[in-house]
């Protein structure tokens, strides 16, 4: 029997057994909050390093072309440079310079040539279609800035061209060692026309082989 004045007692779930359910119900609501965040954190995590790992691959891949292209830019850079006096010097003086000999046109042609290309050694001028310095070698340098006939190799040069001639081929070279340093000559060789069996007139390049190694080159790798 129950107790004067105490409440009667009530059917149900007491407050202990809510509280655990609500409990319960947040646990699995964070639960589920949890996973549903972690899933899409966990694979823009992936995806991120997998781009970043992408991105190495793609960056190396970029990286080798641009290497790639920078190496064919310098290799073109250096056959142009290279080109220049056979562009600027031997195509630039006509035979009809040479046949006769336009020393003054000349001049500003070889002076141009020394200033821009700093390879080249000597130049030179040789025509058989001249009367002032007919068959005879005009040497040009860069110390003197005149043409000279006492160049000491001007006979080496003439004879190796005239070797070179019967080939009847107008650009000719050869390389032979002049004191003691070892040279490339380049020539642009003109012939009487149209049978081309003798040799009318030349212009020529002399560059140092080893101050194209040493000077050039380094000079050029630097600048680009």
């Amino acid at each position: 029997m129950g107790t004067p004045g105490a409440a009667p007692p009530q059917s149900g779930v007491g407050p202990s057994a809510i509280g655990h359910l609500l409990r319960d119900r947040s646990l699995r609501l964070a639960a589920g909050l949890a996973v549903a965040v972690a899933i899409p954190v966990a694979l823009l995590f992936y995806f991120q390093f997998r781009a970043i790992g992408d991105l190495e691959q793609s960056s190396s891949v970029v990286l080798r072309q641009l290497s790639q292209e920078t190496a064919n830019r310098l290799v073109k850079d250096t056959q142009d440079a290279l080109k220049a006096p056979q562009i600027n010097v031997l195509l630039g003086i006509p035979q009809q310079q040479a046949e006769p000999l336009d020393l003054p046109a000349i001049k500003k042609v070889f002076d141009a040539a020394l200033d821009n290309e700093p390879f080249v050694t000597r130049l030179y001028v040789w025509s058989d279609e001249t009367l002032a310095h007919r068959g005879e070698v005009l040497a040009y340098d860069r110390e003197h800035r005149e043409f000279r006939e006492d160049a000491a190799e001007a006979p080496l040069v003439l004879g190796k061209f005239r070797e070179l001639a019967p080939q009847k081929r107008a650009l000719s070279l050869f390389e032979a060692a002049i004191d003691g340093r070892q040279s490339y000559f380049q020539s642009q060789l003109r012939f009487e026309f149209p049978s081309r069996d003798r040799m009318t007139s030349f212009v020529a390049v002399r560059v140092d082989a080893e101050r194209l190694r040493s000077e050039f080159f380094p000079a050029f790798l630097r600048a680009k």
